[in-house]
């Protein structure tokens, strides 16, 4: 009963936030202001953070962003900032709050913002930019499909370019990774944190 009910608590964003976070808080886990473990952002930093162009999809306030763009030419951001609960909260917050911490953190930043869903900003891209990513990191929403659409943006992936996926352990990201990615021999293994 216990696994049914966070298995259905996991599927609602608001919920698998707070879960996610009180549990990496109870496990000892370093975290940054956007829940993300200092850990996986070492990882990021050591893999994308040098003089590149660098896409993150999810943004959310920005603080990973802030950080990616500190060595690098360009971050692109992407992030809808649509409410996803019934209270119009986002996480638990206010879109326009995230979205005004967004530009605090990366305000005077080499930081281009798409206030949309991955697969708009894919369409624009697609039909009007068409310029190669060095690295991207797919932090969206973490269902299959919503993952499936960000990989979308492998197609612009510079050759020996990087893509990293966020809370891999998830079944829904677990399955798409090892149905697309882990037995491809189109992709390089480089580390799980």
């Amino acid at each position: 009963m216990k696994k049914q009910i966070r298995k259905i608590l996991l599927k609602i964003p608001f919920f698998y936030t707070k879960i996610h976070r009180l549990h990496k808080k109870l496990s000892g886990i370093d975290l940054n202001e956007e829940g993300v473990a200092k850990e996986e952002l070492s990882f990021l930093l050591r893999h994308m953070g040098s003089k590149r162009v660098v896409m993150e999809i999810g943004s959310f306030g920005g603080q990973t962003t802030k950080r990616l763009a500190e060595n690098n030419k360009l971050v692109i951001a992407i992030d809808p900032y649509i409410p996803n609960s019934e209270d119009g909260t986002l996480n638990g917050e206010y879109p326009k709050e995230v979205y005004s911490r967004f530009m605090k953190n990366n305000i005077g930043k080499n930081v281009l913002l798409f206030p949309m869903t991955s697969e708009q900003a894919f369409n624009i891209w697609d039909k009007n930019i068409k310029q190669k990513i060095d690295s991207i990191f797919v932090d969206g929403l973490h269902t299959y499909d919503a993952v499936k659409i960000d990989f979308r943006w492998s197609k612009y992936l510079s050759v020996g370019g990087v893509i990293a996926f966020h809370d891999t352990n998830l079944p829904e990201i677990k399955k798409f990774l090892d149905r697309h990615i882990l037995n491809n021999s189109k992709y390089k293994f480089l580390e799980k944190n």
